[in-house]
């Protein structure tokens, strides 16, 4: 989860960058994917997916764990999210979106990740979490 934040005297505002579903575009939700054979680090795996969905590129170092779960629908697997907080007042290009893949990327409220339709349970839990880091955090 790339999340920006926004600062002037009056008010701080959040936004997270999101992916839509390549067969739904109204449906946004964190960027992600499944770990590929070779990779042997799950933050290799983050750092690979944001690049691949968004076209920002960031190190693995740059990321800081926010929540694991253990997610059965389809079997067992493992749900992480990372995080990386940006100032928003001052990125100069470097996170600039660009992609090939078939949906759309923006910034768009932090409170919309509680929409999703694909994710709500899980977008709902990280939702409070980041809200609970961001309350702790200067960038």
């Amino acid at each position: 989860m790339l999340v920006k934040k926004y600062e002037d005297d009056r008010y701080i505002d959040y936004r997270f960058l999101s992916v839509t579903l390549k067969d739904d575009h109204t449906d946004y939700n964190m960027p992600g994917g499944k770990m590929d054979p070779d990779e042997k680090r799950l933050t290799a795996t983050a750092v690979r997916e944001l690049e691949e969905e968004t076209g920002i590129k960031l190190r693995e170092s740059d990321l800081a764990l926010l929540h694991t779960d253990l997610e059965c629908s389809d079997g067992d697997y493992m749900v992480v999210t990372y995080y990386h907080i940006i100032d928003g007042n001052n990125t100069s290009g470097a996170y600039n979106v660009s992609t090939e893949e078939n949906h759309k990327v923006e910034w768009i409220p932090l409170r919309r990740l509680t929409e999703s339709k694909t994710w709500p349970e899980y977008n709902t839990k990280v939702y409070h979490e980041i809200n609970n880091v961001l309350q702790n955090h200067d960038v």
